[in-house]
């Protein structure tokens, strides 16, 4: 593993962990959609914030890399909350079943590309385009209440993944990743917020093929041909702790995968069982308001 922040590189997004530019561009362009639906509702609880943040990671290839990279990116920080929806993050969550025990998102998640050139074990082949994922969610509360303090539940994201270079956009399969979610949120001098993840990990056999197949056409000696599965793709933890205090937002994100019993463990691809992420970020409101 390369030291933390031995190299900078600066537009790069980590490929399975954090959200992305793509993503948060896809989130402003809600932020405006909706706007009219709430200026509608004459909902004066309702409240919007733009802004702009910045995050340094350090994070696998991919699942099952032995190769991972520093990055330093900004990302745009959109906000908007009401009684109708709420927009954060890599989330559009709808609250018109907000008073009982179902809840139902649109989810986001995305990277961009990987230079086969930078991997040694995918030399020769061809990058991993960048990455976009979007779907339901569907939650079930086990403990608390959605919208406040402090929730657990169980959520079941389905999402379309797409791969594209910009030029062609290609749909390379599904994703469904069973979740166990805790948030808690502590309201003192400051605002301190901790979201907690516990997820299973499962593919169409298109989209594993994507990261971990071999064709014959890239095959070697060391580098067997491999058809891969659909099926189990291992598990994830993350834990996100972030504090917001006087119109700026800091936080830190820690994810560990575990891939040892994925469908597609024997791929010449795949080197660690376990990988580890970490990252700092922080975001700056430079305009809020409310709709009246």
């Amino acid at each position: 593993m390369q030291p933390w922040f031995s190299k900078l590189s600066y537009w790069k997004f980590d490929n399975h962990n954090y959200s992305n530019l793509l993503v948060r561009a896809c989130l402003v362009h809600a932020l405006v959609f909706y706007a009219p639906v709430l200026f509608a509702a004459d909902n004066k609880s309702s409240f919007w914030e733009l802004g702009l943040g910045v995050a340094a990671f350090q994070t696998p290839h991919y699942l099952g890399s032995d190769q991972s990279d520093n990055y330093v990116l900004p990302y745009p920080h959109a906000r908007l909350e009401s009684d109708l929806l709420s927009v954060d993050r890599n989330v559009i969550r709808g609250h018109m079943l907000a008073e009982q025990n179902f809840q139902l998102d649109i989810s986001f998640a995305g990277a961009l590309k990987v230079d086969s050139e930078d991997n040694r074990l995918r030399q020769a082949m061809p990058d991993l385009d960048y990455i976009v994922e979007a779907g339901p969610s569907f939650n079930w509360l086990l403990n608390g209440k959605f919208n406040s303090d402090y929730y657990l539940s169980f959520d079941v994201p389905v999402r379309s993944v797409w791969a594209t270079d910009l030029e062609e956009v290609e749909q390379i399969g599904w994703r469904l990743t069973p979740t166990l979610h805790w948030y808690q949120q502590w309201q003192n001098s400051n605002q301190w917020e901790l979201d907690s993840k516990l997820r299973l990990l499962y593919a169409t056999a298109s989209y594993h093929e994507y990261f971990y197949a071999v064709t014959d056409a890239y095959a070697s000696t060391t580098r067997p041909r491999y058809e891969a599965a659909s099926g189990y793709g291992g598990w994830q933890y993350s834990l996100n702790i972030k504090t917001r205090n006087n119109g700026m937002i800091l936080g830190i994100l820690m994810v560990f995968s575990d891939v040892s019993a994925a469908s597609y463990k024997d791929s010449p691809l795949v080197v660690e069982d376990y990988n580890y992420s970490i990252g700092i970020y922080a975001s700056w409101i430079l305009a809020e308001g409310r709709f009246y």
